[in-house]
């Protein structure tokens, strides 16, 4: 007999001390045995076993649910990669177009001065570098992200810059008799292509400080040059050059050589007017793409 039974059938009738209620409870609380570990590892490995038995089952009720969604993550994956890729080879060709874009600029940029004898071969080579950096330069701008701000601006500013270079150029000997020694595009149109270029710069890409100096250099170049413009001079022109000058001096993030070299356009503007006045032709400015 337990020994509770014993202290049970022993205490007196009535109500017991408290400590007698201790030492002699009703009843003891049986707690389940523990399962032993590898009792509960039998159980994982039946379970499974079971899983397992039902797998083919399993397949042949959704075997072709199953094949077209593990194809249709395949061929996400899939084009996910080569959208990727795509992009990035994207990026890489606008780098290279820029880069030609600029080339072309500096061969058209070299040939201002002709030797005698040259002008045919300048006149084609002028029409050839200033197409090809245009087409370049357009390729830059449709092969570049829309966030990559600063390709975007300079090949804008190539574009601004191809066709000033190529309306700034003195017109080549003999041009007046041979329509093929003058450019395709007249010296009008060229200025309003770069001014549109440069404009367009600034309404779009406000916050790149470099593009932003560079595309108010090529403003008052087209400015200047207005001015002074042959038979058809417009001298308000030379206030609107002022103030591109001016608004690059008064940039706080422009850099520091731009305002150096703004500030030496401003103060050359009042003798560039007087040079005009008395039939010197001043010297035009020169844009900057870097």
């Amino acid at each position: 007999m337990p020994w509770f039974d014993g202290c049970r059938a022993a205490r007196p009738a009535g109500p017991q001390p408290a400590a007698l209620e201790l030492l002699c409870p009703e009843a003891l609380i049986k707690l389940p045995r523990l399962m032993k570990s590898e009792r509960r590892h039998e159980l994982q490995q039946n379970s499974l076993i079971q899983s397992l038995y039902g797998l083919p089952d399993l397949l042949r009720k959704y075997g072709t649910q199953i094949s077209v969604g593990m194809i249709v993550v395949a061929l996400i994956l899939v084009w996910l990669r080569m959208h990727w890729n795509a992009a990035a080879q994207r990026q890489v060709d606008a780098h290279n177009n820029l880069a030609e874009a600029i080339a072309s600029l500096n061969q058209l940029q070299s040939l201002g001065v002709v030797p005698p004898g040259g002008e045919a071969n300048a006149a084609q080579g002028r029409s050839v570098w200033y197409s090809d950096g245009l087409s370049h330069a357009q390729d830059a701008l449709d092969k570049s992200d829309t966030s990559d701000s600063a390709v975007r601006a300079q090949a804008l500013i190539v574009q601004g810059d191809l066709n000033f270079a190529l309306a700034d150029m003195p017109d080549l000997p003999g041009a007046t008799t041979q329509p093929s020694l003058r450019p395709d595009i007249s010296k009008t149109d060229l200025l309003a292509n770069a001014q549109a270029a440069y404009s367009q710069v600034l309404s779009d890409y406000p916050n790149d400080s470099y593009a932003l100096a560079a595309a108010r250099f090529g403003l008052a170049a087209v400015a200047e040059d207005l001015a002074n413009a042959g038979s058809t001079p417009d001298p308000s022109q030379w206030d609107t050059a002022r103030q591109q000058y001016q608004a690059v001096i008064d940039d706080p993030n422009a850099p520091s050589a731009y305002k150096v070299y703004a500030n030496a356009r401003l103060s050359m503007l009042s003798d560039l007017q007087q040079r005009l006045a008395i039939g010197v032709p001043p010297p035009g400015a020169k844009p900057t793409t870097r």
